[in-house]
Order: C-alpha cells, then structure tokens, then sequence
C-alpha cells in the first residue's frame, strides 16, 4: 500500500495509480487500486463513491477483482 499526497507526491506513484487517477475524478481522497507491482490500473475510487456507502463500494471492488490478474507483469 502506497499512501500519497497528490500535490507532492504525485511523480512518485507507480504507472498504474496515474493511469487510475485519471479516470477516477477530481474529488480527494480516493483509492487508487492497482496489480501488485503497481504497472497495471484496476480501478480508482473517489471519495463521492467512498461516502455513498463503502461497503458497496468495496463489494464491488472484491467482485471485479475476481475477474482480473492482480499479480500483474511480473508474477
């Protein structure tokens, strides 16, 4: 887990939170949620998802997740 400061931090982040970031909104914090070697964006969770119940939101993730290859290039 990366925490981050996208003011400050954001030339740090691994290619697969920039790919995220750029499709999960403007609206802070979010989660950014990528394979395990941090190449490849699974999905970017703003805050307005966050706030309308995150067990939802985390359901929906867990159910993606199953459909994808999380491990990434490397694994």
């Amino acid at each position: 887990m990366l925490l981050a400061d996208i003011m400050t931090d954001s030339e740090a982040l691994p290619e697969g939170a920039e790919a995220a970031l750029k499709v999960s909104g403007t609206e802070i914090p979010m989660v950014l949620v990528t394979t395990a070697d941090g190449a490849k964006s699974i999905r970017g969770i703003s805050a307005g998802i966050l706030k309308d119940g995150i067990g939802k939101a985390e359901r929906e993730l867990r159910g993606y997740l199953e459909t994808v290859d999380v491990v990434g290039s490397e694994g």
